[in-house]
């Protein structure tokens, strides 16, 4: 989940990966989700959640490879980089492991 803490409306772009442990090192898997690439734009009402969750399971991913991964959710700016609130940066993860 993505928390919009701000006083005012937070527009901007949402990238979802799933990342794989390797080495110690988080490496992209999958996109998922890339706003950014496309410029399509999403926008946070202050004091509101951007329900990851939805967004991801409404894309029906199914993965078998055995390995640690996690999820990995940002909502950047035009310019690429994360959005930062009062509390800190629009990011979030899941991790999980496929045995």
């Amino acid at each position: 989940i993505l928390f919009n803490s701000a006083s005012y409306p937070i527009t901007g772009h949402l990238v979802i990966k799933i990342q794989r442990l390797v080495s110690g090192t988080w490496i992209d898997e999958r996109i998922i989700v890339d706003d950014y690439s496309s410029g399509f734009t999403r926008t946070t009402n202050p004091k509101e959640y951007l329900d990851i969750k939805k967004i991801f399971n409404d894309a029906n991913i199914f993965m078998s490879n055995i390995g640690e991964y996690r999820i990995f959710a940002q909502f950047v700016s035009n310019s690429g980089n994360v959005i930062r609130t009062d509390e800190g940066r629009l990011e979030s993860y899941y991790n999980f492991i496929i045995t």
